[in-house]
């Protein structure tokens, strides 16, 4: 069984590739930006901002600070949050996505699958021993002959 974890309360490793949930069901990476606060401390010299390689058409390849760009990552614009999915060839704003979740590998989904089966076993057991009591023990006792003897005993 897949377990569903609200991005309100955690969120997957930058980089790995997960569930999603936007409305419907997805694989996604998870990608983490930078928040406003982050992109003015780094600004402020209060944390590192590092220099990257980035490219657009009338410059082509240049070097920025990482403060002085926005990516679709990014807190800022429309995206509400510091994060993104990427699904396929598109970006997801974070603010899209309600919950997430592993893929379970071939041996979890071995391990859950064999519990699920072990649970129904169980299940079909105890129903089987429920019926043999009744059959064995309470059904004998509220048959008609039963109640034929007590009205007889009046």
């Amino acid at each position: 069984m897949i377990e569903w974890i609200s991005v309100k309360e955690s969120l997957p490793n930058h980089g790995e590739r997960v569930l999603i949930y936007n409305g419907g069901v997805d694989v996604a990476k998870f990608k983490r930006g930078i928040s406003e606060e982050e992109r003015e401390k780094m600004r402020n010299g209060e944390l590192p901002d590092y220099e990257e390689e980035g490219w657009c058409l009338s410059a082509g390849y240049t070097m920025h600070k990482r403060s002085s760009v926005i990516t679709a990552y990014d807190e800022g614009g429309n995206n509400l949050v510091p994060y993104g999915w990427d699904v396929g060839a598109t970006v997801l704003f974070g603010q899209n996505v309600s919950h997430w979740a592993y893929f379970n590998t071939p041996e979890q989904y071995k391990t859950q699958r064999i519990k699920d089966l072990e649970q129904e076993l169980n299940d079909l057991y105890r129903k089987m021993e429920a019926d043999k009591f009744f059959k064995e023990k309470l059904l004998p006792n509220l048959g008609v002959g039963y109640i034929r003897k007590k009205e007889e005993q009046q």
